[in-house]
C-alpha cells in the first residue's frame, strides 16, 4: 500500500458499494463475496460516478470497513481516497483547457431505454399492419375517402422512414453496450481487490449485453424485415389502387360530360328541324291559297262578280284555316321543343346533383343521401333524385324537372356542374368553389 493513498483506510476490511442507501455489493480482498446485486443499473451508475461524476444524479459510495473511501453525490466528488475520479477530472480539465469548444461527453446508452424503444417500435409496426390490412379489404371508396387515404399513406411512408432511422440508432446503441469498459484504476495497492471487482462487474455487463443481443437484436431485425418485405410493398400497391380509382372517376365524369353535350346537341337539332317544318308549312298553305284564288278568277269570266265574292269567301276562310292550323302547329312544335330542352336540362342537372351528393352528401341510416344549400334541399334514394326549393316547391321529382321549376331554378342548378368539375381537378377545391355550392 502506498503511503498517503488511502489516508488511513484499512484495505483488509470488507469492501461495500452503496447506490443511494441500498447496499449492492459486499466482499473482502480475499475474494469472498457475501452480497452481490450487481446489475445493469449498478454498472451504469459506477461508470458515471468514476468517468463522469459531474453528470451523476443521486449517490454512489464505496466503503472500506466503516471508512468512506469513495463518494460522489449529485455531480460532486465528496471523497476519493482511492484516486478513482482524480485521473478523470484531470483529463477533463486538460481537455477543456485545450479545446473549450468541444461538446461534453454523451451519457451512456441506457439498456432500459433500448428495450423501451424496441417495444414501442414493435407496437407501432403492429398497429400499422392492422391499418394496412383494413384498407386492403375496402374495395369501393368515395373521392373524399380516397384523398384522405392518400394523405394517410404518405404519412405512413414518412413514419416508416423515421422507423428506419430508429432501427439504425438501436443497432448503434446495442453496439455501444458491448464497447463499454469498466475504468482501469492505476493504484497498485488496490490491484487485487479492484481486479476481482472489475472482473465481476465486467462479467455482469458482458452477460447483460449478451442477453440484450439475444433478445433485442432479433426483434430489431424482424421489425426491419417486416417493414421492408411486408408493409412497404402493400403501401405501394394500395396507393396505386387509390390513384387508379381517381383516374377511373375522372374518366367516368368526362364520359358523362361528353354524353350530356351530345344530348344537348341532338335537342338543338330537333329545335332547328321543328322551326324549318313550321316555316315550310306556312309557305305551302299560302301558296295553295293563292293558286285557288287565281284559278277561280280565270274559270268563269262571265260571272266575275259572283265568282269574286265566292273566291273572296274561300280566301277568307282559307286564310282563317291557315292561321288556325299555323297557330296549332307552332304551338305543338314549340311545346315539343320546350319539353325536349327541359328534359335534356333535367338529365344534365340530375347527373351533376348525383356527382355532388357522392362528393359532399350525407349518407343516412336508410341508405339515402342528402345535402342542403341556401336555396335547395337535395335528396337521393336509390337511383331517384329529388330537389325541393326552400319555399316548398318540388323542382325535380325522380330525376325529372317539374312544371313548378322556374328559369331561375334551372339557372341556379346548372352551376352545380361547374362546381363538381372544378372539384375533380388535380388541385384541391378552393374556398370560393365551396361557397358557390352552398348558394
Amino acid at each position: 500500500m502506498e503511503k498517503g493513498q488511502f489516508q488511513g483506510a484499512d484495505v483488509n476490511k470488507d469492501i461495500s458499494i452503496f447506490v443511494g442507501k441500498q447496499l449492492q455489493y459486499k466482499g473482502n480482498p480475499h475474494g469472498e463475496v457475501s452480497i452481490n446485486l450487481v446489475k445493469s443499473d449498478l454498472v451504469e451508475q459506477l461508470q458515471k460516478a468514476i468517468n463522469s461524476p459531474q453528470e451523476l444524479k443521486g449517490s454512489v459510495r464505496i466503503m472500506i470497513g466503516k471508512d468512506k473511501a469513495f463518494h460522489v453525490k449529485d455531480g460532486k466528488v465528496i471523497a476519493d481516497k482511492l484516486g478513482l475520479a482524480t485521473k478523470t477530472a484531470q483529463n477533463l480539465t486538460t481537455s477543456q483547457t485545450k479545446n473549450v469548444a468541444k461538446s461534453p461527453q454523451k451519457s451512456p446508452v441506457s439498456i432500459k431505454d433500448l428495450q423501451s424503444q424496441v417495444d414501442t417500435l414493435q407496437r407501432q409496426v403492429e398497429a400499422q399492419q392492422k391499418v394496412i390490412d383494413n384498407f386492403s379489404n375496402q374495395q369501393q371508396k368515395s373521392p373524399e375517402e380516397i384523398n384522405s387515404l392518400l394523405t394517410e399513406f404518405n404519412n405512413l411512408k414518412a413514419a416508416f422512414d423515421t422507423q428506419q432511422r430508429t432501427i439504425e440508432q438501436l443497432q448503434k446503441g446495442l453496439a455501444a453496450v458491448n464497447n463499454r469498459n469498466i475504468p482501469h484504476v492505476q493504484n497498485q495497492s488496490l490491484k487485487d481487490w479492484i481486479g476481482k471487482l472489475e472482473t465481476n462487474v465486467k462479467k455482469s455487463a458482458q452477460g447483460l449485453y449478451e442477453q440484450v443481443k439475444s433478445s433485442l437484436t432479433p426483434k430489431v431485425e424482424e421489425i426491419k424485415t417486416q417493414i421492408q418485405s411486408a408493409l412497404t410493398p402493400k403501401i405501394d400497391k394500395i396507393k396505386a389502387q387509390l390513384e387508379s380509382q381517381i383516374e377511373s372517376l375522372k374518366t367516368e365524369m368526362q364520359s358523362q360530360m361528353e354524353a350530356m353535350k351530345n344530348d344537348l346537341k341532338t335537342q338543338a337539332d330537333v329545335v332547328k328541324t321543328g322551326i324549318s317544318e313550321v316555316k315550310g308549312l306556312v309557305q305551302n298553305e299560302i301558296q295553295q291559297g293563292v293558286e285557288r284564288h287565281q284559278g277561280a278568277l280565270g274559270a268563269v269570266s262571265s260571272k266575275i262578280s259572283e265568282e269574286v265574292n265566292t273566291v273572296h269567301k274561300q280566301v277568307t276562310q282559307a286564310v282563317g284555316d291557315i292561321h288556325s292550323a299555323l297557330n296549332h302547329t307552332v304551338k305543338q312544335n314549340y311545346e315539343k321543343v320546350t319539353n325536349s330542352v327541359m328534359e335534356a336540362k333535367g338529365k344534365a342537372i340530375a347527373k351533376s346533383v348525383d356527382s355532388m351528393l357522392r362528393l359532399f352528401g350525407q349518407t343516412n341510416a336508410d341508405g339515402s343521401m342528402t345535402y342542403e344549400s341556401k336555396s335547395f334541399n337535395f335528396h337521393k334514394q336509390g337511383n331517384n333524385i329529388s330537389i325541393t326549393a326552400k319555399d316548398g316547391r318540388p323542382v325535380m321529382v325522380e330525376g325529372d324537372l317539374t312544371t313548378a321549376a322556374t328559369e331561375s331554378d334551372v339557372e341556379s342548378l346548372n352551376k352545380v356542374e361547374t362546381v363538381v368539375h372544378n372539384y375533380l381537378k388535380p388541385q384541391a377545391p378552393s374556398h370560393s368553389q365551396s361557397s358557390k355550392l352552398r348558394r
